[in-house]
């Protein structure tokens, strides 16, 4: 009976483990790509930091990570008020 029940549970795990493998993108590198994960890194990054100085923040890629993320909370959570504020 355990050795079953180990055989199922082996089983049901695995079927989990592929179908998270299954569904993952893979990592593009390639910096001349458009989609390459660097690239849209790096991207996103920019557009926070604009956003981040069209709402006053000084030299936002100067800020430590711990700074950086404090921020993007901070507006995070005034945008919801304001939405809130708006209904």
């Amino acid at each position: 009976m355990k050795k079953a029940l180990g055989e199922e549970v082996d089983g049901l795990l695995n079927s989990v483990c592929e179908f998270f493998i299954s569904r993952q993108k893979p990592t593009i590198f390639d910096p001349n790509s458009e989609e390459s994960d660097l690239i849209g890194n790096d991207r996103h990054f920019e557009e926070l930091a604009a956003s981040m100085e069209d709402n006053g923040v000084n030299s936002p890629k100067n800020l430590t990570v711990f700074e950086f993320y404090s921020r993007i909370v901070y507006f995070e959570k005034k945008a919801k008020a304001i939405e809130a504020a708006t209904k």
